[in-house]
């Protein structure tokens, strides 16, 4: 799987994340603007392969994107089951 796949518009302002899909899995799109005042994100999370990952860039600036792959399938560590976040069986804050 290529997570690193990421096209933009014409003009920059927007960024489309685009990667192979698994239905057992949630992927968690994190996308931070660094700035001296402080960091800003946005977070995307995909459940299903119809849902397309697009952020705005309103901004200027150096951005990191986070790819994060988790299991829909309850069990130890963690995992996305029911639109929550779990670790070992208990709900966790993204």
């Amino acid at each position: 799987m290529n997570c690193n796949k990421i096209i933009h518009d014409n003009n920059c302002n927007t960024i489309v994340q685009e990667d192979s899909y698994d239905i057992n899995y949630a992927f968690v799109y994190i996308l931070q603007l660094n700035k001296t005042t402080g960091v800003t994100s946005q977070v995307f999370i995909k459940t299903s392969e119809e849902e397309q990952v697009i952020f705005d860039l309103g901004s200027d600036g150096f951005y990191t994107l986070v790819t994060i792959k988790l299991s829909k399938t309850p069990g130890e560590g963690y995992y996305f089951y029911e639109g929550k976040f779990y670790k070992s069986g208990l709900e966790v804050e993204l």
